[in-house]
């Protein structure tokens, strides 16, 4: 994960938008990526995805976040909506939907971190 949504960032992995929270932080932690474009696949599993399934991100020191997906919704590319900020520990992701006219937004709460082994 990378700071940023520009296309270089994007292209490379996946961006975290800058004025969201932090991955484990409190506030709502925004992640974009491509999902099978020709610039990268890194969110095309996301399709897929189904409430109650986990999401686990390793951060740089090894702990490892682990997520619940609550919903999934398509909104339009302009809905401000997904950077919400709150008090508690969430996720968002998201991703081009309907040959890019759309976004394919999935929103998860946190469960809880541990160390990886």
């Amino acid at each position: 994960v990378m700071e940023g949504t520009a296309s270089k960032v994007l292209n490379a992995g996946i961006g975290h938008i800058e004025e969201t929270a932090g991955i484990g932080e409190s506030g709502n932690c925004v992640l974009c990526g491509h999902n099978g474009s020709r610039y990268g696949t890194f969110f095309t599993p996301l399709s897929q995805i189904s409430i109650g399934d986990e999401i686990m991100i390793t951060d740089k020191n090894g702990l490892k976040h682990i997520y619940e997906v609550t919903e999934t919704e398509i909104v339009n590319p302009y809905d401000n909506s997904i950077k919400t900020q709150g008090d508690e520990k969430e996720l968002t992701l998201f991703t081009c939907s309907q040959k890019g006219t759309m976004r394919f937004v999935v929103r998860c709460i946190y469960k809880e971190a541990v160390m990886d082994e």
